[in-house]
């Protein structure tokens, strides 16, 4: 069954126990949420910050495959069948580091939180013209 509809919670379709995998055009939001929930993600960059984050997610941290530009059935079939055949497990190996380092970095006196509260505080001392 095929459903369409204009708008879904990103955040709970990825945190639903069945979901084995994400195609996206890899904006930032995209990025952290498919972090947050464990998600292996296809990725398809096209424009401004897409392709330098796609490049940090396969290169650094392991955790999808780029299209290279190709969105064709047959090519993402591929792609999808060549993950869940022979390389998911890797792949949610390191998915589970990020992750892990993610959710850790916003806890108290870590690097994130740390840099929230700063944000905070300078903009409480921002005058407005």
């Amino acid at each position: 069954m095929r459903v369409l509809v204009d708008w879904v919670p990103q955040e709970k379709v990825l945190a639903h126990p069945v979901m084995g995998g994400f195609l996206t055009h890899f904006g930032w939001n995209s990025t952290l949420e498919s972090i947050a929930e464990e998600v292996f993600v296809l990725r398809w960059p096209s424009i401004a910050h897409q392709p330098a984050n796609s490049r940090c997610v396969n290169e650094q941290w392991k955790i999808g495959l780029n299209m290279n530009g190709t969105c064709h059935r047959f090519f993402l079939q591929k792609m999808a069948k060549e993950v869940m055949e022979n390389q998911m497990k890797e792949f949610l190996g390191s998915t589970k580091e990020i992750a892990k380092r993610t959710h850790d970095s916003t806890k108290e006196r870590c690097s994130s939180y740390h840099n929230l509260e700063n944000l905070v505080k300078d903009i409480g001392v921002m005058k407005v013209n």
